[in-house]
């Protein structure tokens, strides 16, 4: 059953536009249900978003994923934007681009510079 109300990412709109472009660039082969998520060596990122967790950016799959998880560093959404600034065997995403989007990579960069303000930093650094 669809939802009866209109859908809308939580957060502002760095949140909301980063929440969208990961669910629609990424979250294809970056779902719980992809068979690319039981191989080896490949993220355990979720980004695919459900509307019953769109209530706040904390409660979204994508944050859950990256933070909850225990991946307070954010090194999941790191070595993600190092990957889609090349054109490579290891590019992202890897199929039918040819080239680096440039505004897809500044949003990425924008909010994770977000996120890594809002988080506290570990003990001992």
């Amino acid at each position: 059953m669809p939802p009866q109300t209109a859908l809308r990412l939580p957060g502002d709109a760095i949140a909301q536009h980063a929440l969208g472009y990961l669910h629609g660039n990424c979250g294809s082969c970056h779902n719980q249900a992809s068979a690319a998520a039981g191989r080896p060596g490949v993220s355990k990122a979720v980004f695919w978003q459900a509307a019953a967790q769109l209530g706040s950016v904390e409660q979204t799959t994508t944050y859950v994923h990256m933070l909850a998880s225990g991946n307070s560093d954010l090194r999941i959404l790191q070595h993600g934007l190092e990957r889609m600034r090349v054109r490579s065997a290891l590019q992202m995403p890897p199929l039918a681009t040819e080239v680096v989007d440039p505004l897809g990579v500044a949003l990425m960069e924008a909010w994770l510079q977000q996120l890594s303000s809002r988080l506290p930093r570990p003990s001992g650094r």
